[in-house]
């Protein structure tokens, strides 16, 4: 009678896990709902960035698009330099066209029955301008970092693009289907773990490489940011190998205490909206948008955004569902199993960090050694023209 006790006592505290996660959101920060309009927002700002004249003349292919390809792998560098050629040949009907485009998805996300849609759009032209107008955002060069915008703009309207399709109606959960699905707190955290990855990086990881950027930063700013941005590398630089291990820390720790819920995702989502804005002013500038030259507001609003998203969302669930753990409590000495499965969420997680891990320093070594390539470089094949010559990436457009 004691053991029975005991395990419907275990049932229960799942029970009231499982339904306390979904009941303790009812006042959302952000829902689906809102955050399409602010998606829409976005698209409609894009848009009007590019209707900026700067954006008309070939100055946008060979300064803007052409320079992300420097440094990366040929199979990301090779689409960009084609895309900054084709759009240098004829720059007023390609800005036109990318113009319309991102203006007509900010007005198809403002109304419900174009929502679908414009939300499959924004997935599909955030994809084609993540991979032929940003370079994958750097990342497969290994020499960017979240103060830098990685992993660039268009990456993380894809995320948020998903974050806001409508919720299914019709079932227990209807009256939760606005709210963000739990899926992004994951997102969130694999965007952090990937941060503190990039800034152990052989180019990123001293405090010297951390105020470099910074001061590289400084040289495009106006004088009251880049004054900030100047004094702010001096004090990264004094830090020494000190710098570069808080800022590790502070990185994974945003993204792996997200994964528990209540106060550690708070602390870690508001920590993390904190660190965000100080990238978005100190590395990126505010995004340069008074600049003339600005596409989109950089990765700092939308990663608040995704923050807001991710305090939102449902906590999150054990991997079993509550028959299948009270069966397995009912076995007696299989209740631990019952309990270790819970883990497999962060199982995953650690899962696909370790993948990237193997990865991407092959990339990043492919783009660094030259000898590597000469020693089998099956990956990389030859190099692109223009670094094989030694030429930039913008030699060829005028």
């Amino acid at each position: 009678m004691a053991i029975k006790s005991a395990d419907q006592r275990f049932s229960a505290s799942n029970s009231e896990m499982i339904v306390g996660s979904n009941t303790t959101i009812g006042h959302s920060i952000v829902t689906r709902r809102r955050l399409r309009y602010t998606m829409a927002f976005f698209w409609l700002l894009d848009g009007a960035l590019q209707l900026q004249s700067y954006m008309f003349t070939k100055g946008f292919a060979r300064d803007i698009i052409a320079p992300v390809g420097s440094g990366q792998p040929f199979f990301i560098a090779d689409p960009v330099h084609w895309n900054a050629q084709l759009i240098a040949h004829d720059p007023v009907p390609f800005n036109c066209l990318f113009a319309g485009v991102q203006l007509a998805l900010g007005l198809g996300l403002l109304f419900g029955r174009t929502a679908k849609v414009a939300i499959g759009g924004s997935v599909l032209w955030a994809i084609g301008v993540w991979c032929l107008g940003e370079g994958l955002g750097g990342i497969a060069g290994g020499h960017t970092t979240a103060l830098l915008g990685a992993p660039g703009a268009a990456a993380l309207y894809v995320v948020l693009s998903f974050a806001a399709w409508p919720g299914r109606g019709g079932t227990s959960d209807d009256r939760l289907s606005n709210n963000p699905a739990s899926w992004t707190v994951y997102a969130w955290s694999g965007l952090w773990v990937g941060f503190a990855f990039l800034s152990v990086l052989p180019a990123n990881i001293s405090s010297k490489d951390i105020g470099d950027q910074l001061s590289a930063s400084a040289s495009t700013s106006p004088f009251w940011l880049a004054t900030f941005d100047r004094t702010l590398a001096g004090s990264v630089r004094s830090m020494g190998p000190g710098a570069s291990v808080l800022w590790v820390m502070l990185e994974l720790a945003i993204g792996l205490l997200v994964l528990r819920n209540g106060a550690s995702r708070t602390w870690a989502v508001w920590t993390g909206f904190a660190v965000t804005f100080l990238f978005w002013a100190a590395g990126q500038s505010f995004g340069e948008l008074f600049s003339g030259k600005a596409t989109d507001p950089s990765t700092g609003p939308l990663l608040m955004v995704l923050g807001l998203v991710v305090l939102s969302a449902p906590d999150l669930k054990p991997v079993m569902t509550l028959k299948v753990r009270h069966f397995v409590a009912g076995l007696g000495p299989g209740r631990p199993r019952a309990l270790a499965a819970q883990r497999g969420p962060l199982g995953a997680i650690l899962a696909t960090l370790a993948a990237i891990v193997a990865v991407v320093p092959i990339l990043v070594m492919s783009v660094k050694e030259p000898g590597w390539r000469r020693h089998g470089g099956v990956l990389m094949g030859v190099q692109s023209p223009a670094r094989s010559t030694g030429a930039s990436a913008s030699d060829g457009i005028s």
